[in-house]
């Protein structure tokens, strides 16, 4: 079984992902789009910088969409 605790290192997995293996996967995206909405938003909250707050909120809207497209395919 793959691991999905790390990255694959930019390296094509020797064999096709089982359907359990997907299923891990997408949960695992879904978390670290989560994840990354909450940093992305805890340093727009500890900046003054306005240009630099917009772009980070920006970013972490985009993450929630992705998240979103995550949870649509786990439905799937």
């Amino acid at each position: 079984m793959p691991e999905f605790s790390s990255v694959f290192g930019g390296n094509k997995y020797d064999r096709q992902l089982t359907h359990q293996e997907l299923i891990r996967a997408i949960r695992f995206s879904i978390a670290a789009e989560y994840e990354a909405v909450q940093i992305y938003m805890q340093l727009a909250e500890s900046i003054e910088n306005e240009e630099a707050i917009k772009v980070l909120k920006d970013v972490a809207r985009e993450e929630l969409v992705h998240a979103g497209e995550f949870l649509r395919l786990l439905y799937h």
